[in-house]
């Protein structure tokens, strides 16, 4: 579904990543970990349109997406719930969860929305609300709805899990674990590495903006030096 290769992207003169290759099959969950400043972000910010590549080829289901505007690839079903959630917390929830509808064809939008409210009950509790009222993880919940709302192939996730209480977590993860059964393929970006490594079907470790790893959890436990510096894990035989 996505294949990266040889992607490099700068800010500046600085090259926060480079000469990055991984692939996304379709139905796959897969983790992208590593310290901060390794460009985790950046590669979801160049795989959305917010920032170009400066070399290296992005591909979409079979086709170059380089250059392309954030709005045209949400059309295309790539959609980012971004760090930070970047909720409208003057709006309703409800407000909220229309929004991505007006812009689909020959969707019931009342089902849709019935479906995510389904997929996180609390957000009823707040459907008439301002959105700004929820707690984090409850802004959270509204940030996956309301990219799943898009109706993506591609769904990417920048740090979901930031400063939610360990109940929170749980329920995202949950959440996102039910996709698989919608077959939404996922891209998920976590600081929590031990927890994404396990959950997810493969991951890249990303390392000074490289690729320094990539694997099962049971592969990439094989690792020391992956293993001892980012998830934590005891290092296999």
């Amino acid at each position: 579904m996505l294949e990266l290769d040889g992607v490099a992207v700068r800010y500046g003169r600085t090259e926060a990543v480079a000469d990055v290759s991984l692939h996304v099959d379709a139905g796959e969950v897969i983790g992208l970990i590593g310290p901060n400043g390794a460009g985790k972000s950046t590669l979801l910010a160049a795989i959305s349109g917010q920032r170009r590549a400066a070399r290296g080829t992005i591909t979409f289901q079979g086709r170059p997406i380089d250059g392309e505007t954030p709005e045209r690839l949400v059309r295309r079903g790539i959609a980012l719930v971004p760090e930070g959630r970047q909720i409208f917390a003057t709006l309703t929830v409800e407000e909220n969860l229309r929004l991505p509808t007006f812009a689909r064809r020959d969707v019931d939008a009342d089902a849709l929305i019935e479906r995510e409210l389904e997929r996180f009950p609390i957000l009823r509790t707040y459907l008439h609300q301002h959105a700004g009222r929820m707690s984090g993880g409850e802004q959270q919940m509204l940030a996956i709805s309301r990219a799943l709302l898009c109706g993506p192939r591609l769904l990417m996730l920048d740090e979901p899990s930031l400063g939610l209480a360990p109940k929170m977590i749980d329920a995202v993860f949950a959440a996102l674990d039910s996709l698989r059964q919608e077959q939404v393929t996922v891209l998920l970006v976590e600081q929590n590495a031990t927890r994404t490594v396990a959950f997810a079907d493969r991951s890249y470790v990303l390392v000074h903006g490289r690729v320094a790893a990539q694997g099962t959890r049971e592969e990439l436990a094989g690792l020391e030096e992956v293993t001892s510096s980012y998830l934590g894990l005891e290092a296999g035989p």
